[in-house]
């Protein structure tokens, strides 16, 4: 806590889930009416705001830390793949950090996601469905004029989406993966020279939560995309019900 990486710590109480807090009889359940929480954490909800959007607070939060982890921003394009909650909220932040939309390339291949990021207004989204490597790099150096990426954000993870990323990275770019899994990946060494960095995003400090909620009050924030209510009662089986079709599984 003392040198601003709280959002690092092992020992880390989690309200909403038990994690953190040990055994013991009662846990501080994001189902509960009411929790203890910490006062220096809590802000008030707006007036004229919703607590589905509020609900999705802590989701931007994360896409804030995470767009400031690169650096070069503004300069060039950055690109972003996956565009689910994360990587919508993302682009989001970007714009609202003076970066143009015809400098947010995104890659996804989930109709819902992509429809949803039509719905926030951005304009250069590319479906690789039907594309290998060599072709997605062709389609992205046309919409970017050939101009490579300051900033990368792989909300997916895989040898493609990195293969892809590393060699569109620009020299002094920032690759931030966000989708930190078990996964072995081979990459050329070489495609880090000229200063580039391979980093991660862990959670988001209090400063993003703060400058998340003045964007969120400048109603420059979309909070409620993508975002499903459900009674509680639904909830043992929402799994399940969720993923017997496609559009549910895509939307899980």
């Amino acid at each position: 806590m003392q040198d601003n990486r709280a959002h690092l710590c092992e020992n880390t109480v989690h309200i909403g889930h038990g994690q953190g807090w040990g055994s013991q009889p009662y846990y501080p359940g994001a189902y509960a009416e009411y929790v203890p929480a910490w006062g220096n954490g809590c802000y008030e909800i707006p007036p004229e705001a919703s607590f589905k959007e509020a609900a999705m607070m802590d989701v931007l939060a994360v896409c804030t830390h995470a767009f400031h982890q690169a650096d070069r921003l503004g300069i060039m394009p950055i690109l972003i793949i996956g565009c689910g909650p994360i990587g919508n909220g993302i682009g989001q932040v970007a714009r609202n950090s003076e970066i143009s939309d015809d400098d947010i390339i995104i890659i996804e291949n989930s109709q819902v996601a992509i429809e949803m990021a039509r719905k926030v207004g951005f304009q250069h989204i590319f479906d690789p469905s039907n594309s290998d490597l060599k072709n997605t790099i062709e389609a992205l150096q046309k919409i970017t004029r050939n101009r490579k990426f300051a900033a990368i954000f792989d909300s997916i993870g895989t040898e493609f989406s990195f293969q892809v990323g590393l060699n569109l990275l620009d020299k002094g770019g920032t690759y931030v993966n966000l989708a930190v899994h078990q996964l072995r990946v081979e990459f050329n060494q070489m495609q880090l020279s000229g200063e580039r960095k391979l980093t991660g995003a862990s959670n988001f400090t209090l400063a993003d939560y703060e400058r998340t909620y003045s964007g969120w009050r400048r109603a420059n924030l979309i909070l409620t995309l993508g975002s499903l209510r459900f009674p509680c009662k639904r909830f043992p089986n929402i799994f399940e019900d969720m993923t017997k079709n496609k559009k549910g599984r895509e939307v899980f």
